[in-house]
């Protein structure tokens, strides 16, 4: 799962919709938007 996370945060950052990443990444719409939700905000 810790990958499927790592993965969902690349994507985001990608600009891919919620829905999209949930069917990548193999995991349930509502857990996805839990993690991005989640998500520590990071400066770049």
């Amino acid at each position: 799962m810790k990958k499927a996370k790592e993965t969902t945060y690349e994507l985001v950052d990608m600009g891919l919709s919620c829905d999209k990443i949930a069917r990548a990444v193999k995991v349930n719409l509502e857990t996805v938007k839990k993690w991005i939700a989640e998500r520590p905000v990071t400066v770049k």
